[in-house]
């Protein structure tokens, strides 16, 4: 049954970050953004991670996201992505093969030291993270301005800024 799904902003004075992964070619590259309970843009970034599978593609782009909110003193807030595997494992310390383990490892100490949580959030309601993983621009970087941003995420953010819906045609799990 299709339902309407959106991206739900974080509580008033806080933060939200999502991330997102993608493999083109056997290439990895993540993407991701921290946003205000306004919808506001605090920062963005991409970054390319050379060969990988997805679920490791989509920790290595939670990784960075983390260590860049670390890096500017952001703690206390959500983390989402679309992996729900990535969840259980981050959340349940569920089997990983290696070298993934180590990079759930990390995960799991940033989020305790900045007191994060990890959640999954649906890839309709995470538009403007999967632009970003994409978005393939000419170089890895981080976006502090909204005219920065690759013009499909731009457009992904304003989307989200006016509670835009999109429809989930698979099904829903509560």
């Amino acid at each position: 049954m299709p339902r309407a799904i959106t991206w739900a902003r974080p509580p008033r004075y806080s933060v939200k970050l999502n991330t997102d992964a993608s493999v083109t070619k056997g290439l990895a590259a993540g993407g991701g953004l921290v946003r205000t309970s306004d919808g506001d843009l605090v920062f963005a970034f991409y970054k390319e991670f050379g060969e990988s599978d997805v679920l490791t593609a989509e920790a290595l782009a939670l990784l960075e996201g983390l260590r860049l909110c670390h890096d500017r003193h952001i703690t206390h807030f959500v983390a989402e992505v679309d992996s729900s595997a990535l969840v259980s494992l981050v959340s349940f310390y569920g089997p990983a093969r290696w070298p993934l383990v180590n990079t759930l490892r990390h995960i799991q100490w940033l989020s305790r030291q900045m007191g994060v949580s990890v959640a999954h959030i649906y890839r309709e309601a995470n538009t403007v993270a999967d632009a970003l993983a994409c978005s393939r621009p000419q170089q890895e970087g981080i976006f502090t301005v909204r005219a920065e941003l690759p013009r499909r995420a731009r457009s992904a953010l304003q989307l989200d800024r006016l509670s835009v819906h999109s429809i989930r045609l698979g099904r829903v799990r509560h």
